[in-house]
């Protein structure tokens, strides 16, 4: 599990979490304070990712053994 945050590695799970958390604050202030981060964030970031998701079905529809074993693949 991602974040099991009990147990014997519950304090680095917890550091993670706050970590994910200020990273997520810190993103939304940037995107939000500056043209340039809202583009990037409402513009580049989604573009790239659609074209990584789409290579991978792609990939995955055509059997290729790297897109098969991606942690991404749905198929």
């Amino acid at each position: 599990m991602l974040f099991h945050v009990y147990g014997a590695e519950a304090i680095p799970q917890w550091l993670a979490m706050l970590g994910v958390l200020a990273a997520l604050i810190l993103l939304n202030e940037f995107a939000r304070r500056t043209k340039a981060g809202g583009i990037i964030m409402f513009f580049v970031i989604p573009a790239a990712l659609t074209a990584y998701f789409i290579a991978i079905a792609v990939g995955a529809g055509m059997g290729a053994e790297w897109a098969l074993t991606n942690q991404t693949t749905c198929i």
